[in-house]
């Protein structure tokens, strides 16, 4: 990490989880179709930068439209980042390895738990746009916790009658 405050930056994703969250807060944006990112994605992917850029945009219009949860993203240009775009990048990251299991639980943390089919087919599509360029989307420093234990039925109190 480059921060003392334990911050995230861009520049901590490597170029594809970097270029992968540039993407994704322009199309939350609405903007998407930006010369300059459709020529940076050029750059470094060649043929599969435009590509990339649609899937990621149909990933980021999947998770704005179907899911149930309001994502924390940064402002374009800012150059820390939240904890729900490392989750999109580790979510990208398991996707290019085809980690199922790991890529469903970033998909189901991200869309509430709901209509998850349409984010993981673009998810996919964008791992499988990033492999092909070559480009590594390297999982961001996250550890999924393991759920609490539930409390013994006898610890329950109820209070009043329903």
């Amino acid at each position: 990490m480059t921060q003392t405050d334990g911050a995230l930056t861009l520049n901590d994703l490597g170029i594809g989880g970097g270029h992968a969250i540039w993407a994704f807060r322009a199309a939350a944006m609405n903007h998407a179709d930006c010369p300059t990112l459709i020529h940076g994605f050029e750059n470094i992917m060649s043929a599969y930068g435009r590509p990339a850029v649609r899937a990621i945009a149909s990933l980021t219009r999947a998770l704005g439209h179907d899911g149930r949860r309001k994502l924390g993203i940064a402002c374009p240009g800012c150059g820390y980042v939240t904890a729900d775009e490392l989750s999109v990048v580790a979510l990208l990251s398991a996707a290019q390895r085809e980690d199922d299991d790991l890529a469903d639980a970033h998909l189901a943390w991200l869309m509430g738990g709901y209509g998850e089919d349409d984010a993981k087919r673009a998810a996919l599509q964008v791992g499988a746009l990033f492999k092909a360029a070559h480009v590594a989307i390297t999982p961001p420093p996250i550890e999924i916790s393991a759920p609490k234990r539930p409390l013994p039925a006898s610890s329950f109190h109820s209070a009043g009658y329903a």
